[in-house]
C-alpha cells in the first residue's frame, strides 16, 4: 500500500507533466501576456484567442484560471474563442454577475474571489453594467427620444436624470 507521501509526489508529478502541455502553456501564455496572471515558470506569451475548451481545462491544473475567467469572458470576450459553446453553468454564471447577484461557486471558486476580478479585466476598476428592465409609458419613450436627437443615448439619459433627481433629495432646501 502507498503511502501519502508516494501519493502525492506521483500527484505532483503528474501536475508537472500537463503543465508542460502545449495547450496549458498556451492558456497560461494568454493569462500572462494579458497582465492577469503571473508565474515564477517560464510560459512563451501568447496573443492569440484560445479555446473557451482549453480555459476550462486548464483551470483544473491551475484553479487561478477559474477565478479570472469570469470576469475574463464578461469584460474581455475578444480573447476567448468558442462562447458560443460556453457550458449552462457557466452562463448562468455570467448572467448572475451581470445581474448583480452571483451566489454560486465556479469550480469551487468562491464568488468573492472570482468577483474580484471584474475590475481587474477590461477597464481597470471599473464595474459591469448591470441589467435592469423597466416599462415605460409612451410618453417616456418620446422624452428619451428627443433626448437621443440632442444626442444623449438612453442609458445616459437615464443615469443622467437619476443622478439629477439624487442631487435635489442630497440638498437641505430641495433645489
Amino acid at each position: 500500500m502507498p503511502s501519502i507521501v508516494e501519493e502525492a509526489k506521483k500527484k505532483y508529478e503528474r501536475i508537472a507533466r500537463i503543465r508542460q502541455f502545449k495547450r496549458f502553456q498556451r492558456v497560461m501564455g494568454r493569462l500572462i501576456a494579458s497582465k492577469l496572471l503571473y508565474s515564477n515558470e517560464a510560459f512563451k506569451l501568447t496573443y492569440s484567442k484560445i479555446p473557451l475548451r482549453d480555459f476550462l481545462w486548464a483551470g483544473e491544473i491551475e484553479p487561478r484560471i477559474f477565478e479570472v475567467l469570469p470576469a475574463l469572458i464578461l469584460k474581455r470576450p475578444s480573447l476567448v474563442e468558442g462562447l458560443e459553446n460556453c457550458p449552462t453553468s457557466l452562463r448562468q454564471l455570467l448572467d448572475a454577475i451581470r445581474k448583480g447577484n452571483p451566489t454560486e461557486d465556479f469550480h469551487g471558486i468562491p464568488p468573492k474571489n472570482y468577483l474580484r476580478w471584474i475590475t481587474h479585466v477590461g477597464h481597470k476598476g471599473l464595474q459591469p453594467t448591470l441589467t435592469k428592465s423597466f416599462r415605460l409609458r409612451p410618453e417616456d419613450l418620446k422624452r428619451l427620444a428627443l433626448l437621443k436627437q440632442h444626442g444623449y443615448s438612453e442609458a445616459a439619459a437615464v443615469r443622467e436624470g437619476l443622478s439629477l433627481l439624487c442631487a435635489t433629495l442630497d440638498t437641505p432646501s430641495g433645489t
